[in-house]
C-alpha cells in the first residue's frame, strides 16, 4: 500500500492500523508512506508511482477537494488526475462530497454548506456506536473547522473546495 498524506503522524497511524489488521488476517503487507501533498510531488515521486503502473488500485478519499486549483495553481487538479490516469490503474475510486463549496459566491456556498453539513450532522446523530460527547467533538472540532473554512476564509486561503459530482466526472 502506498499512503499519500502530508501529515506524518496520520501516515504512521494508518500504517500501524493496516499492519495490525494484516497481521490479524495473516496477510503480507508492505506500506510505503509518502508524507507530501500531491501538489508537492516532484519527478522522483511520480517515477516511484510509475513503478507500479498498470497494477494500482487508487482509492482517493476526501483529499482532492483540498488541492488548490486557483491562481498560480489553476489546472493543478486536472494535471494530477491526468498523471494518475497515465499510470493506467486497475481501478480508481473517488470519494468526495456532493456539494459545491468551490464557488466564489459566498451566498451560494452558505446555502450549499447548510444543506451538506445538516445532512452530515443528521447522519452523525444517528450513529449509535459513539457517545454524545464524541458526536459533539466530531461536529464541532472536525466539521466546525470545515464550515469555518468554507464560509470564513478568503478565496485564496480556503481549502475545503467540495464540488458537485459532474465537476469530477
Amino acid at each position: 500500500i502506498i499512503g499519500i498524506e502530508p501529515h506524518r503522524d496520520s501516515l504512521d497511524q494508518a500504517e500501524e492500523n493496516l499492519k495490525s489488521t494484516a497481521k490479524r488476517l495473516s496477510v503480507d503487507l508492505t506500506f510505503h508512506p509518502i508524507p507530501k501533498m500531491f501538489e508537492e510531488f516532484d519527478q522522483h515521486d511520480w517515477a516511484e508511482l510509475n513503478r507500479y503502473a498498470s497494477k494500482l488500485i487508487i482509492n482517493e478519499a476526501f483529499a482532492f477537494h483540498h488541492i488548490r486549483d486557483i491562481g498560480e495553481h489553476a489546472g493543478m487538479r486536472d494535471e494530477i488526475l491526468s498523471r494518475l490516469f497515465r499510470l493506467k490503474p486497475v481501478a480508481f475510486v473517488l470519494s468526495e462530497p456532493h456539494s459545491d463549496h468551490h464557488s466564489d459566491d459566498l451566498w451560494q456556498r452558505f446555502q450549499n454548506s447548510w444543506k451538506h453539513y445538516n445532512l452530515v450532522f443528521d447522519y452523525i446523530d444517528e450513529l449509535v456506536s459513539i457517545s454524545a460527547k464524541d458526536t459533539n467533538l466530531i461536529k464541532i472540532h472536525f466539521f466546525g473547522r470545515e464550515i469555518e473554512d468554507v464560509l470564513g476564509n478568503s478565496e485564496e486561503n480556503r481549502s475545503e473546495r467540495h464540488e458537485f459530482i459532474h465537476s469530477w466526472i
